[in-house]
């Protein structure tokens, strides 16, 4: 277990903003498998990359807590918010994961993704000429990569492109509800409620005009006897939205930050722009650097030993992401951002069973954006320092001022 003396508050602005990196490190070398105090039962964060594997890798962790023998409790109010996550399949298990998976992954294979390079291009193009057009300045979040993303996966999922700032609203308090450890507001469950509802209208026409889109798709799935049910149709929609959103939002925002901090490596990437590999060499850095997706928890539902410590029946462990992608074990000197990084087997994407579905979608904005935003703006410049939503789950930007 840690030494006494070791805290780590998840909600402290040490943990939160810029600092959150020399944080992680002082717990990989002083606590790397720490007990969070306070909850009903042990709740521990992994810090190093090998033992987050081996929690993501072994059948001994599961992702549902019924599983594990026990029930998480539900905050007043936000039984709206946990029905639907309940149809998540990135929240289930065998066998209704498996099953909600394969049905999923359909909609992203390697040449469904590729159809959409022609639009994400084109959209992104867009939005930078929007960008031009107003000055000299921008806040890159709000006007480039929020609007980008959202754009993308309506497009794949069928639903009016218009309604885009709609979903981002409500992406972005679902995803407030999945990173706080403070109590969600009560603006996640009408979110939850309002984009549930949405998608049932949505579904409802296409159940009467069937288009080449992902939500036919789905309602196909359920027609046909796969056992999708019609809530799950609807979670799973819910789902795409708000991960396809949240992810590749943070990817492309975190992304340009972290180059502007590092001009060394912007300078080294600008030489390369027109090599495929070499920017998808970097995306692949830039998912480490400052990954999306920080963290996950998993339920024990059999005895185990992890980095040292016994885990039990009902303890969750908490693998963290955003330090195992530190770790020097792992990733030599891994505090550089080298856009040459090979190899780069991070964790951004997750591990295992669980792996995201939508990973190369995700790669293919992330190198299209970033490549067509530094081909546009040579001269990109920070205007001032950001700072970073209060989000333990998610490393989001609250905006990114940019010039050029």
């Amino acid at each position: 277990m840690s030494a006494p003396t070791v805290s780590f508050d998840p909600t402290s602005d040490a943990v939160l903003q810029q600092t959150r990196y020399e944080v992680y490190r002082y717990m990989r070398e002083h606590a790397p498998v720490y007990e969070i105090p306070g909850f009903d039962r042990p709740y521990r964060m992994l810090f190093r990359y090998a033992d987050a594997v081996a929690v993501l890798r072994s059948p001994a962790f599961v992702r549902e807590a019924k599983n594990a023998g026990h029930e998480i409790a539900v905050q007043d109010g936000m039984r709206p918010i946990r029905e639907l996550l309940s149809t998540w399949m990135l929240l289930r298990d065998p066998p209704d994961h498996t099953r909600l998976r394969a049905l999923v992954s359909k909609a992203f294979t390697p040449r469904t993704v590729e159809k959409l390079r022609g639009f994400i291009r084109e959209t992104a193009e867009g939005l930078l000429d929007r960008m031009a057009q107003r000055g000299r300045e921008s806040d890159l979040l709000q006007d480039f990569a929020g609007p980008l993303p959202v754009m993308v996966i309506a497009r794949l999922l069928g639903a009016p492109v218009e309604d885009a700032e709609r979903f981002r609203a409500w992406a972005r308090w679902i995803a407030t509800y999945l990173g706080s450890w403070e109590g969600a507001p009560p603006e996640a469950a009408h979110a939850a409620l309002e984009m549930a509802e949405y998608m049932r209208a949505l579904l409802e026409e296409r159940r009467l005009s069937p288009r080449d889109d992902l939500v036919s798709a789905l309602l196909a799935a359920e027609e046909s006897g796969n056992r999708l049910s019609h809530e799950e149709v609807v979670g799973t929609a819910v789902m795409l939205l708000t991960a396809g959103h949240e992810t590749t939002v943070n990817l492309i925002a975190n992304g340009t930050y972290a180059l502007l901090k590092n001009p060394d490596a912007m300078r080294e990437l600008r030489g390369s722009l027109d090599s495929p590999e070499a920017m998808a060499i970097a995306v692949e850095e830039l998912l480490r650097f400052d990954a999306p997706v920080q963290m996950t928890a998993r339920h024990c539902r059999e005895e185990i030993e992890i980095g040292g410590v016994r885990f039990r029946r009902g303890d969750v462990a908490g693998p963290v992401f955003g330090s195992a992608n530190r770790d020097p074990a792992q990733f030599p000197d891994p505090d550089r951002l080298d856009v040459r990084r090979r190899p780069n087997e991070h964790l951004a994407f997750g591990h295992g069973q669980h792996y995201c579905v939508g990973a190369g979608l995700a790669r293919l904005e992330g190198q299209i954006a970033i490549g067509a935003l530094l081909r546009r703006f040579p001269e990109l410049s920070l205007v001032e320092e950001p700072r970073y939503v209060r989000n333990m789950a998610f490393r989001a930007l609250e905006g990114l001022r940019v010039a050029w």
